[in-house]
């Protein structure tokens, strides 16, 4: 599964991650923090890297521009209703919650 974010410059989204993935980012550099690191990670245009499930993150695009994510994870073949249904439930509060560039 693919999910495909545009971060706004100057704004900070938040996801806590339900399965393992990687982030990769595209265009603009991209900060990323994580909840137990000490570190901040600084991503370019091809960067990849690996988050467990259950991880907080924060992301931002760093330059001035709009920044493009992408989040992968394997694809589980059949998921009971529940986790089908709590999936759909976090892509559609993340589309509301995400700022929109205008």
């Amino acid at each position: 599964m693919v999910i495909h974010l545009s971060l706004v410059s100057r704004q900070t989204v938040s996801w806590r991650v339900t399965v393992d993935c990687e982030i990769r980012a595209h265009g603009e550099r991209v900060w990323l923090t994580r909840m137990f690191s000490p570190y901040d990670y600084w991503l370019q245009a091809g960067d990849v890297i690996r988050v467990a499930r259950g991880e907080r993150i924060w992301l931002s695009a760093d330059g001035e521009r709009p920044a493009e994510v992408t989040l992968s994870s394997d694809h589980v073949g059949r998921r009971r209703m529940f986790d089908r249904w709590r999936l759909r439930w976090l892509e559609r509060a993340f589309e509301i919650l995400s700022p929109v560039a205008r």
